[in-house]
């Protein structure tokens, strides 16, 4: 998604991306719909929203609909078991992947690394919810961040 839209397409920045993503993850709900109908809503308005919505949610539930109608003879399938779990490693990857083409534009400063740091131990090391560490970050980024960005506005940046 990045590279089509960012880097062939040309839609939005992958600075755009980045918050799309962020804030996408904060909503409740599935986070990449969420994203897809914010970029949807930002490429084309109410329309591109509600058509991003669609074409990513419609074949999903198809399939979904399609393979619970055969879940009781496809669970006892082992050729079924063994390649989910082929699939789920190959997941992993591709997910890691993701993170580390965006860590660029997110991770500027040693700050940055820090809070991205902190988010992944209370995220993966305690009960603290997803959604206390994502207003915390955005709290932590306000204020760790936030003079510096109005800064450069006044300059005449173009930042967001």
């Amino acid at each position: 998604m990045e590279e089509e839209f960012t880097a062939k397409r040309n839609y939005i920045t992958q600075e755009q991306l980045m918050d799309d993503v962020a804030l996408g993850k904060s909503l409740p709900g599935i986070m990449i719909i969420n994203t897809v109908v914010i970029f949807g809503y930002q490429v084309s308005g109410a329309a591109g929203a509600v058509v991003a919505a669609l074409s990513l949610s419609l074949p999903a539930l198809i399939s979904i609909a399609v393979v619970s109608f055969f879940y009781n003879s496809l669970r006892s399938n082992g050729l079924v078991a063994r390649m989910l779990t082929g699939v789920r490693c190959a997941v992993v990857p591709i997910i890691m992947s993701a993170g580390f083409k965006l860590k660029g534009g997110s991770l500027t400063s040693g700050a940055a690394w820090f809070l991205a740091a902190a988010a992944f131990v209370l995220c993966g090391f305690t009960a603290i919810g997803k959604i206390l560490v994502v207003a915390g970050g955005g709290l932590a980024g306000y204020l760790l961040f936030g003079p510096r960005i109005r800064r450069f506005r006044k300059k005449g940046g173009a930042g967001r």
